[in-house]
């Protein structure tokens, strides 16, 4: 416990505080490691945003870089960035900027990226004063509605303005794009999916949860099948299950390769590599197998891989055994590796870990109900404020006698605040109805206008009325909730899983790494194993002397197989 002595001077009054070096250690280590926790480490697990990727796309908005928008320089949107949300260093945040570009790493990138944004070699990007960015369609989907009073605004670091506490997105994003940071004592790691599947199993939940059924764990995982990796490649059993359901598991993933098999010479062409694995690595290491002579039935390999398609080519040696060099590029490369499932998110502030694939359905939807009912709210309110004015409009319009009296009335009044006190006793309407009454332009309310203004009330009326009914019970809002869900997966309408399922898996043993030949064994009488191998064996000719297996004086050979 601090203690505080006071030392009195001539000058001046001296505080000397004691405190507890290790309990302010401890302290001040919770208090870092809590920030880092959940200012930069882990998403949302409504929106699949850390901060940094939810304070771009905000200033993405700002500064209008929208899909259908012209590029602006990418340090133009870092600047933003920085001035208004996240105070942190540049570099940090166009890494950030990239990352949310890359197709190879994202299933669907939330940013749309001119100019080198890196490769799936390693290369690095182009300095941010080269590259120019905007907001993908699917990052647009993460602010739809976002001025709506659909989230909370809070203050940002300096207070100068506000933020979203998170984004209104209709994009269930942390099951569709990865995720993965390393936090003080915690970490996490979260898969991309097809969007399509995805959507498909939303839609299973919400349809059992309006009609009050419990939805099936086993039925979604069905649905959704498998991660679906940007980079393709096939996923070896079915260990992904277990992490749907416990939030922990370690995933098996292979790239997808042929043999060619020609006249001259047979080859190896890989076209898919594992998620997250370095192309050049593994043309590299096979390389270095082939120089190392492990791999000893191949002449060369060479990377043909052009305009994001991979194509690594291993050029094979007249009658070398394929599969005996493709189970060598297995063992000893990454061209099969491991993705780690480590579901762990931010929950309401709080890290919670060992999420399961509903739990990370459930905790959308719910987000997506609160976005959707708020909304709804907001904008009857609105309604609420326009159909008022619209209706002791229509009101003078729809009576002749009425409205030649509020143009007497405009006409002949001296002031203005008269012809309003007027106007208001002729219409029967409060002081705003009359304000917006006199400010029509009595030119413009010909037959056509007063049609026009007829029927903007007449379906604003019919537009309140609406969604008075969406907002009025639970189940009414599931089944608003269904239908704009299925309209945004029509995005999605024509993803095709890049990712192909292999439940059988056979490790490469010791056994598939010895090559398969055809041998002559030797075995002489005092028990001695000699062996010689066919192709080394000459076919003997008229008087020749054939192939000799040096043996002792003493001994002969008593068996040949």
């Amino acid at each position: 416990m601090a203690k505080q002595k006071n030392e009195v001077t001539k000058d001046k009054v001296e505080k000397i505080i004691e405190e507890d070096f290790n309990e302010k250690l401890r302290s001040n280590f919770i208090n870092y490691a809590f920030e880092v926790i959940t200012s930069r480490a882990l998403p949302d697990v409504y929106t699949g945003l850390k901060p940094v990727q939810q304070r771009i796309l905000q200033a993405a908005a700002n500064i209008g870089v929208y899909s259908n928008s012209l590029y602006k320089k990418s340090a133009k949107l870092v600047g933003e960035t920085l001035g208004n949300y996240h105070a942190h260093g540049d570099q940090s945040v166009y890494d950030a900027i990239v990352n949310m570009a890359q197709n190879f790493k994202f299933r669907c990138p939330l940013i749309d990226m001119s100019g080198n944004c890196g490769s799936i070699d390693g290369d690095p990007p182009a300095a941010m004063r080269y590259t120019e960015s905007r907001m993908s369609n699917v990052g647009e989907l993460m602010l739809k509605d976002i001025n709506k009073n659909t989230v909370d605004m809070i203050p940002n670091y300096d207070e100068s303005s506000t933020e979203a506490l998170r984004l209104p997105s209709l994009f269930p994003n942390l099951l569709i794009n990865p995720s993965d940071g390393i936090a003080v004592g915690m970490a996490c790691s979260f898969l991309p999916h097809n969007p399509k599947d995805i959507y498909k199993a939303l839609d299973y939940i919400l349809d059992c949860m309006i009609k009050d059924k419990e939805p099936s764990e086993d039925k979604v995982i069905s649905i959704v099948k498998a991660p679906d990796f940007p980079t393709g490649g096939v996923i070896l059993g079915n260990d992904y299950i277990q992490g749907y359901k416990t939030g922990k598991a370690s995933i098996k993933v292979q790239g997808k390769y042929e043999i060619i098999e020609e006249k001259a010479k047979n080859k190896i062409l890989i076209t898919e590599i594992p998620y997250k694995v370095n192309k050049s690595n593994i043309v590299s290491k096979i390389s270095e197998l082939i120089r190392d002579k492990v791999i000893d039935g191949a002449n060369a390999v060479h990377d043909l891989s052009a305009k994001g398609k991979v194509k690594i080519e291993v050029e094979l040696k007249r009658d070398a055994d394929s599969n005996l060099i493709i189970n060598k590029i297995l063992k000893h490369t990454e061209l099969r590796s491991s993705c780690a499932m480590l579901h762990v998110a931010i929950v309401d502030g709080v890290p919670k870990d060992n999420l399961s694939l509903m739990d990370l359905m459930s905790y959308f939807l719910q987000h997506v109900y609160n976005v959707i009912r708020r909304r709804t709210k907001f904008d009857i309110e609105e309604l609420n404020k326009r159909i008022p004015i619209l209706e002791a409009l229509v009101k003078v319009l729809q009576n002749k006698d009425m409205r030649d009296e509020v143009i007497n009335a405009i006409e002949t009044e001296k002031t203005e605040d008269k012809a309003i006190k007027k106007i208001m006793a002729i219409v029967e309407c409060n002081e705003e109805q009359a304000n917006y009454i006199a400010d029509q332009k009595i030119r413009s309310l010909n037959s056509d206008r007063i049609s026009k203004i007829t029927e903007e009330y007449n379906s604003k009326v019919t537009k309140r009325k609406e969604l008075e009914d969406i907002i009025k019970d639970t189940k009414s809002i599931l089944i608003e909730i269904k239908k704009e869900l299925l309209e945004v997966s029509q995005l999605f309408k024509n993803e095709k899983r890049l990712t192909d399922i292999q439940l059988k898996v056979e490790d490469v043993s010791e056994k598939d790494l010895i090559e398969s030949k055809d041998v002559l064994v030797h075995i002489t009488s005092n028990d001695i194993i000699k062996v010689i191998e066919v192709d080394d064996i000459s076919v003997q000719s008229r008087n020749g002397k054939g192939s000799k297996v040096k043996i002792k004086d003493d001994t002969y050979v008593k068996d040949i197989i």
